[in-house]
């Protein structure tokens, strides 16, 4: 291996990725803090759930951006969110929130 540049993955204690958050009435400030834990100052979450628009009542818990703001607020500033959907096969297509949120 001599004389090969070493690849580079990203640094996860600087950045950690939450695809989806889809069972989330268990989920409480405690695993926000546990979340944070993982993250240096100023590190991002970048997280992506299902819409409290998303029609029915079947299926993964559903959030408001009010609700991500105050469940993640003491540990994270809200970057923004975005409304998205999830890619499948299902249609129509299931309604989410991309939120990026900062650490510190």
């Amino acid at each position: 291996m001599s004389g090969e540049k070493e690849r580079e993955f990203p640094r996860w204690e600087d950045l950690y990725r939450q695809q989806t958050v889809e069972s989330m009435p268990w989920f409480n400030r405690e695993h926000v803090s546990a979340v944070a834990g993982l993250l240096k100052d100023d590190g991002y979450l970048f997280m992506k759930c299902f819409s409290h628009q998303q029609p029915g009542e079947r299926g993964p818990y559903r959030f408001t951006p009010e609700q991500i703001h105050d469940l993640f607020r003491t540990h994270f500033t809200l970057q923004s969110i975005k409304e998205t959907v999830y890619q499948g096969t299902l249609d129509p297509l299931p309604l989410a929130l991309f939120s990026i949120l900062r650490r510190g």
